[in-house]
C-alpha cells in the first residue's frame, strides 16, 4: 500500500470524461481511461484545462505501460467480474462512478490520518 494514497486508476471507458479526468489529475492521480467512440469531433472551445488532460491520458493509454495496464485489468478484473456475474448473482448489481470517488477520497483521508497520527506518536516517543 502506498503512504502517498492511490496515484494511478485503470477504468473501462464507462468513466471517461473530461470533467472526471479534469477531477482526477486535480486529486494527483494517473489516469488510465479508454475513450469511448464517438461519431464526430469534440469541441474544445472554452474546454482547454480538459483538452490538455484527455491528450496526456490518451497518450499514456499509447504507451506500452498503458496497454499492459488495460490487459491487466481486463484478465484480472473483468473476468473475475463476469464469473460473479454468471454465478454470483450480480447481474443488478451497479457500482455508481461518485460511491467508488468517496470510497477512494475516504481511504485516502484515513491513510493520510493514520500517517499523521504515527508521526506524531513517533514524535512524542522520541521526546
Amino acid at each position: 500500500m502506498n503512504l502517498n494514497g492511490i496515484e494511478e486508476v485503470v477504468a473501462d471507458k464507462g468513466y471517461h470524461s473530461g470533467p472526471v479526468l479534469e477531477e482526477m489529475k486535480a486529486a494527483g492521480v494517473r489516469t488510465y481511461i479508454p475513450e469511448k467512440k464517438q461519431t464526430g469531433q469534440r469541441h474544445w472551445t472554452g474546454k482547454e484545462a480538459q483538452q490538455q488532460v484527455v491528450y496526456a491520458n490518451r497518450q499514456r493509454l499509447q504507451r506500452p505501460k498503458g496497454k499492459r495496464l488495460l490487459r491487466q485489468r481486463g484478465e484480472l478484473i473483468e473476468r473475475s467480474f463476469a464469473h460473479c456475474d454468471d454465478t454470483g448473482g450480480m447481474r443488478r448489481t451497479h457500482l455508481l462512478f461518485h460511491v467508488v470517488a468517496a470510497l477512494v477520497e475516504g481511504l485516502r483521508e484515513k491513510l493520510l490520518s493514520s500517517t499523521l497520527r504515527a508521526r506524531l506518536t513517533f514524535s512524542r516517543i522520541s521526546e
